[in-house]
């Protein structure tokens, strides 16, 4: 096998492994936000919308794919000449996931009832959710998984090899 061919095709796997990641993220905000034609559950309450939301935000694809292609360009045949750029992107995505889906998980554990919708008769209100210990046990652990691979990835940016291909190297310090 030429590894030389390997290691040559390692950055655009990565740079789709984060697409892959970000389309997941952004399926979660179409759902939160309750665009037409969004994922939905039910008559659509937001509380409901929001706990859907929280399953793209914290599912594996968000936790694992930004830190395998993290791990592609770092450590499988050495650094890549945009490893920084990548990597930066890869916490960006990391921290998009994290924020949104403690977001998602406060807006489903609101109580309260709200209009049912535009069909539902006059007056008539949407029933709210009550979220289990579980809920937040299952909803916490994915977020939990996803902020985990954020700070791999923000430990493996802030090394010194890492900045040093990146160009961001600081100066050297004089005692």
């Amino acid at each position: 096998m030429d590894w030389d061919n390997a290691r040559r095709v390692r950055e655009p796997i990565a740079w789709i492994l984060l697409i892959i990641a970000t389309v997941g993220i952004a399926l979660g905000l179409w759902t939160l936000v309750g665009l037409p034609g969004g994922p939905s559950l039910g008559d659509n309450a937001v509380q409901v919308r929001a706990l859907l939301a929280v399953t793209y935000f914290s599912d594996v694809y968000a936790a694992i794919l930004p830190i395998l292609a993290v791990l592609l360009v770092t450590f499988a045949g050495g650094l890549t000449k945009r490893a920084g750029q990548l990597i930066t992107v890869a916490a960006g995505v990391q921290a998009l996931a994290v924020g949104l889906g403690v977001i998602s998980l406060v807006i489903a554990s609101q109580d309260g009832t709200e209009p049912a919708g535009p069909h539902a008769p006059v007056g008539a209100v949407s029933e709210s959710i009550q979220l289990s210990n579980w809920d937040y046990f299952i909803s916490g652990r994915g977020i939990a998984l996803v902020a985990a691979g954020l700070i791999i990835s923000l430990v493996i940016l802030r090394s010194a090899a890492v900045r040093a291909v990146a160009g961001s190297l600081p100066p050297a310090r004089r005692p």
